[in-house]
């Protein structure tokens, strides 16, 4: 006996096997192994184009003095302008501001704008603005006459 069919017959009691065919791999396998990827890039390009960096918001703005109010060349500007700005700017995040002479809860509805930087937080509006994110004011302020 050759030295390579005793090192075969040994390697075949010991469980191994020389010169078995694998199996050859199907197209369902192959196309399943192909899904994933196309899948999974499918998924975070849907979910990339909804995130907030990608999105125009759009930001409602009326003239109210020192918050909000018309510049030298007609865009809004003011301390509450400038504020939304310069986060917006920091974060990447798009957005347009659109000039609502109405009042912003008739913006909001109408579904004009996105958001509306200031607002007076009223029980009434809270109740009937269910739909709305109010935040924690940046200002509060008590008037008296």
């Amino acid at each position: 006996m050759t030295p390579e069919k005793a090192a075969q017959r040994m390697a075949g009691q010991m469980g191994f096997r020389f010169g078995v065919k694998r199996p050859k791999l199907t197209a369902r396998v192959v196309i399943g192994f192909l899904a994933f990827p196309v899948v999974g890039l499918w998924i975070w390009l849907a979910v990339r184009q909804n995130s907030p960096d990608r999105q125009l918001y759009r930001i409602g703005w009326e003239i109210a003095p020192p918050e909000q109010f018309r510049g030298d060349q007609g865009e809004p500007t003011g301390f509450a302008v400038e504020l939304v700005r310069e986060a917006a700017r920091r974060r990447g995040i798009h957005i347009q501001w659109v000039y609502r002479p109405e009042s912003s809860e008739a913006a909001l509805r109408g579904g004009y704008v996105d958001l509306w930087p200031v607002m007076t937080t009223t029980p009434e509006r809270t109740r009937f603005l269910w739909f709305l994110y109010i935040s924690s004011p940046f200002s509060n302020r008590r008037f008296a006459f």
